[in-house]
C-alpha cells in the first residue's frame, strides 16, 4: 500500500528538468571526447594520457550522476536533493578555486565564474528552505 503522495514544488520540477537534460549532455560530451581523441592517446607517453582518461571518466560519471538526481528529483527522493546539493556543493568549491588568482584571468570569465556561483548559491537557498524540505520528508536539513 503506497503512502500518501507528495506534493512536488514547481521549483524541484525544474531542477529536475535541468538536471535530466543536462547529464545526457555531460555523457555525450565524455563519448564525443573519447571517440575524438581515441587516437590521440595511442601518441601520448602512457602516463600522460591519465588526466585525459580521468577527464572522459568524470564526465561520464557527472553526466549519470545528473541524470539519476534529476529522475529522483521527479520522484521526490530526499537522497537525490542531497546529491543536489553535493553537486552544487563542488560547483561552489570550483568557483572559488577558479577566482583564487583573480587577476590572472580575463574579466568577463571572472564575471561568469561569480554569477554562476551566484545561482548556485541562491539554488542551496532553495533547496533548504522549509517547503523544501517537507516535501522530501527531510525534517532537520
Amino acid at each position: 500500500m503506497a503512502g500518501p503522495r507528495k506534493e512536488r514544488p514547481l521549483g524541484v520540477t525544474i531542477l529536475a528538468a535541468v538536471c535530466i537534460c543536462g547529464g545526457p549532455m555531460f555523457v555525450l560530451a565524455g563519448l564525443v571526447w573519447l571517440i575524438v581523441t581515441r587516437n590521440i592517446l595511442l601518441f601520448f607517453v602512457p602516463f600522460g594520457a591519465i588526466p585525459l582518461v580521468l577527464g572522459i571518466v568524470m564526465g561520464l560519471l557527472w553526466g549519470s550522476l545528473l541524470l539519476a538526481t534529476g529522475i529522483g528529483l521527479l520522484r521526490v527522493k530526499n537522497w537525490s536533493r542531497w546529491s543536489l546539493i553535493v553537486l552544487i556543493g563542488d560547483g561552489l568549491l570550483d568557483g572559488i578555486g577558479r577566482l583564487h588568482d583573480i587577476r590572472s584571468i580575463p574579466l568577463p570569465n571572472a564575471a561568469l565564474v561569480l554569477l554562476a556561483m551566484g545561482v548556485g548559491a541562491w539554488l542551496l537557498s532553495y533547496l533548504f528552505k522549509l517547503h523544501v524540505r517537507v516535501a522530501f520528508g527531510a525534517s532537520r536539513f
